[in-house]
């Protein structure tokens, strides 16, 4: 990945189909994340993911219990099947088809713990992470107890993740201890 100044991160950044969401990659970014945690003492985690990134944040959140205090989804594909059909259709790309190993975050839910705070964002007109996706994983984490709340920002698409209101409620988050 590539940021507006040129550097570049080390990795493979795949098809960028949805099949990169993989144990692996979970567990390196957990990894990093206690990591990061334990070198600074820090005594909360909020975890900010866009895209594909929200995805990995979710099962991170999911699959190690109480790295993370307070995610953020942006953008999120969270249903990752329905998510790879939809773009199979859209884009006509025979690779969204091929079977893969990601994890998908409506699955993982069921090992969230409760204690995490649980934030999607969406543009409602997102052509590629439709707003259902993080609508029906915030039905479900609500079911299971866990505070999980949606936003929806009118009229926007997919790269919402600069947006100021995106901005404005992970700052409210740190101001208010996550």
């Amino acid at each position: 990945y590539a940021d507006p100044y040129g550097a570049r991160s080390d990795g493979d950044r795949g098809f960028a189909t949805g099949e990169n969401y993989t144990p692996e990659v979970v567990n390196d970014v957990a990894v990093a994340i206690q990591s990061l945690k334990s070198q600074w003492g820090a005594s909360a985690v909020i975890l900010v993911g866009h895209s594909g990134g929200a995805a990995v944040a979710a099962n991170v959140a999911a699959l190690r219990p109480g790295l993370v205090q307070h995610i953020f989804l942006v953008g999120c594909p969270c249903d990752v099947p329905a998510f790879r059909r939809h773009m199979a259709r859209a884009q006509w790309g025979p690779l969204w088809l091929l079977p893969t190993h990601s994890l998908s975050p409506v699955q993982t839910l069921d090992q969230m713990q409760q204690g995490i705070k649980v934030t999607a964002i969406s543009g409602t007109n997102d052509p590629i992470t439709l707003p259902q996706y993080a609508q029906s994983y915030i039905a479900n984490a609500k079911a299971k107890e866990i505070a999980a709340s949606m936003i929806e920002l009118a009229g926007k698409g997919h790269e919402i993740l600069n947006d100021p209101a995106v901005i404005s409620e992970v700052a409210k988050s740190v101001r208010n201890g996550w």
